[in-house]
């Protein structure tokens, strides 16, 4: 019989390797009962259970918490739009109530103005009762600029032949015609004759009451009251206009454009930083005026050029 075929050396009566016996007897000596195959699934379902019960809770709480937390923010959210609704508001009516007082000086295209600001007005009356968002608001701010804007050059244009002249004196009974012959006479220096024809081209002269406020000094109080006049012609107004540079400094008379109030503030301003310019730095100055704005020019001498002052 070949070796290792004999009857000793097969493992057990039912063939078994002896490895796998050894491990039987192994696991027998264990001392801990092992859970059978269908106890272990029982216990693992059980614990996915308790888990995803846990999970369940936690997200519940988790979301009453940021429900709680988003109510709050809504009520703050709110809060703080309408009291941007009524600052925007207030803050629009106030700019529109001015807007309304520039349209009755302008002349010419008013129709379509009245239909501009009508259509702000409707917008403005839509902000009470619906929620406006910043950028509407922006929206309807660059409307009301450009709004502005128009009603600037219209007024710009319709002051066009409008000259102011201040510091003439204002006697009693006046007759403005003579008085207005008289200056251009022995203040301008005009021809007797050029003055002649210089009135016939004049549509209306008179005095404009100056306004007098609580700080108003004393020497504008006392100063006369100014002549406005309107010319015909363009020509004669600027040759009238020409002619002021003949006029005594030290008679504080002066012969000015006619402007809208925001571009007269304007000039005003910068006449007084020209007069320190002219005499503390010896330079020349001019001062320009356009219906985008008013702007300062100064030079050293004829042979310069023109620089614009630029406020810091």
């Amino acid at each position: 019989m070949p070796h290792g075929h004999g009857k000793g050396s097969k493992g057990n009566s039912k063939g078994r390797p002896n490895h796998q016996i050894a491990k039987y007897f192994l696991r027998s000596e264990d001392t801990t009962p092992e859970s059978t195959p269908g106890e272990d699934s029982t216990l693992t379902e059980n614990k996915m259970a308790d888990s995803r019960q846990n999970t369940c809770a936690r997200g519940n709480s988790s979301r009453e918490k940021e429900k709680g937390t988003n109510v709050h923010n809504t009520e703050v959210t709110n809060k703080d739009l309408k009291e941007l609704i009524v600052s925007s508001t207030n803050k629009l009516t106030s700019r529109i109530d001015c807007v309304f007082e520039k349209v009755a000086t302008i002349e010419g295209k008013v129709k379509e103005l009245e239909s501009g600001l009508s259509f702000v007005n409707q917008e403005i009356e839509s902000l009470k009762t619906v929620s406006v968002k910043k950028t509407h608001i922006s929206e309807l701010e660059e409307r009301i600029s450009l709004l502005e804007n128009e009603l600037i050059y219209q007024e710009f244009r319709s002051r066009k032949y409008n000259l102011l002249i201040y510091g003439v004196n204002e006697p009693s009974n006046e007759v403005v015609e003579d008085t207005l012959c008289d200056f251009m006479k022995s203040s301008l220096k005009l021809d007797a004759d050029l003055v002649k024809s210089i009135l016939l081209s004049v549509a209306n002269a008179h005095r404009i009451p100056k306004l007098i406020h609580d700080d108003t000094n004393e020497a504008d109080k006392s100063r006369p009251n100014a002549l406005i006049v309107k010319f015909t012609r363009i020509k004669i107004r600027n040759l009238v206009l020409a002619a002021a540079k003949n006029i005594d400094r030290s008679s504080r008379m002066s012969v000015r454009t006619d402007l809208p109030a925001t571009l007269k503030k304007e000039r005003s301003e910068l006449a007084k930083v020209a007069y320190k310019m002219r005499k503390d730095d010896g330079l020349q100055t001019a001062i320009r005026e356009s219906p985008k704005g008013v702007r300062l020019e100064f030079r050293k001498d004829k042979n310069s050029r023109w620089e614009v002052f630029k406020s810091r």
